[in-house]
């Protein structure tokens, strides 16, 4: 009997190390898949002078806005509530963004 027992207990921790592997391996691949989705769910949009790019992730939203002025202008975010980012200034041929939580969504976007 008491083969038996070490025989089962080895058994039983080795499928519970495989199942740890599997369920790591399986969360793993959601999450960088999630990831992939996200920012492959982006679509540029031209703006006067600047190239406004929304990216979704996970967690959080982000607003890049590429300036091809050759003047520092910015950019506000706007959101569906009540509530409007501030300005994103931006230097001549450079990008800045503004990044928040999905909980608002984001509804466009407006020079400052």
């Amino acid at each position: 009997m008491n083969v038996v027992s070490r025989t089962r207990n080895r058994r039983s921790a080795w499928r519970s190390i495989a199942r740890s592997i599997a369920v790591v391996a399986a969360s793993a691949g959601l999450i960088l898949g999630g990831a992939a989705t996200g920012a492959q769910a982006s679509t540029s949009y031209r703006m006067g002078c600047f190239v406004i790019t929304p990216t979704t992730g996970i967690t959080t939203q982000t607003v890049w806005g590429y300036n091809t002025c050759s003047y520092t202008t910015g950019f506000r975010v706007s959101t569906v509530s009540w509530y409007t980012e501030p300005c994103v200034r931006v230097a001549p041929n450079t990008s800045g963004g503004y990044k928040w939580t999905k909980g608002r969504k984001f509804s466009g976007t407006t020079t400052c």
